[in-house]
């Protein structure tokens, strides 16, 4: 059993109408892909450009505070225990590097026992050390109760990372 096949009727003989189609020249398809790929090429540059923009500031950033952590250098000079009214610490910080100091936060930890006894933070004001000057952070600021005969290790930061730790016996 062979299956008929169906022919179209042929345009001249007045069957079907063909339509006159008309493609894109070489030409002009080349223009439009060139078009749409430099279209393309210019948003990814400029999204890249700003990533790198991006990356190029914080590494700027990072190499300066690295740089200005390396200036900053303080000491613990002194500890004084208070046993009466507010009891507590007085911790005295001297500025030794070439830069100020912003001190953020003092740990306090009982070497006795190995307990963490207090984490103070410090605010700007509390906390700034200038070039060659000493700061007294107060018992009224580092308060706790410190036990006569225990010894105690204060941990000192600073706002670029960098930290001291100063032990002491409280008597």
């Amino acid at each position: 059993m062979t299956r008929a096949r169906a022919v179209a009727p042929s345009p001249r003989r007045g069957g079907w109408k063909r339509e006159k189609r008309r493609a894109v020249s070489e030409v002009v398809s080349t223009l439009l892909l060139i078009a749409i790929v430099v279209t393309l090429g210019v948003f990814v540059f400029s999204f890249a450009s700003g990533g790198i923009n991006s990356l190029t500031g914080s590494f700027t950033r990072l190499m300066t505070n690295q740089g200005n952590s390396v200036d900053e250098h303080f000491v613990v000079e002194q500890v004084t225990f208070s046993f009466s009214g507010t009891t507590g610490a007085s911790v005295y910080v001297r500025n030794v590097g070439s830069i100020a100091s912003i001190l953020v936060s003092v740990y306090i930890v009982d070497q006795s026992t190995g307990a963490f006894v207090k984490q103070i933070p410090l605010t700007t004001a509390q906390g700034t050390v200038d070039v060659g000057t000493v700061l007294d952070i107060p018992n009224t600021v580092l308060t706790f109760t410190p036990v006569h005969g225990q010894a105690y290790s204060f941990i000192v930061t600073s706002n670029l990372g960098n930290s001291v730790t100063f032990s002491s016996k409280a008597t």
